[in-house]
């Protein structure tokens, strides 16, 4: 597994990243977006879910599925659409941003080297 896919980020950190990448003061972070990444999670965005009691850490992979999904939701789409389109689409996709990890985290994260 390479580092975009390996699971490295809790919840409040891609919350918080999310957040800054779209502007929002911390208000809005803790109560629209998290509710906005909560309709997105229970449409199966991103994959994959931890076990029972586990917590779930993101990949830098699957915080950039999320931002994009909420820049389409601020774009006026709705989630129904946007999350069966991101993933058709991903693996075009995912070569196109997964350089974008490499050169700056969004997520605050030390830089890693390719």
């Amino acid at each position: 597994m390479d580092s975009f896919s390996d699971p490295a980020h809790r919840y409040n950190r891609l919350e918080l990243g999310c957040g800054a990448a779209l502007g929002l003061d911390k208000v809005a972070t803790q109560g629209p977006l998290r509710a906005r990444l909560k309709r997105f999670g229970t449409l199966g965005l991103p994959e994959g879910r931890p076990g029972k009691g586990a917590k779930r850490l993101y990949s830098p992979e699957q915080c950039l599925q999320l931002l994009v999904a909420l820049l389409l939701n601020d774009a006026g789409l709705d989630p129904t659409i946007i999350v069966p389109a991101i993933k058709h689409c991903w693996p075009h996709m995912r070569e196109k941003v997964k350089p974008a990890t490499r050169s700056c985290c969004w997520l605050g994260c030390s830089r890693r080297s390719p």
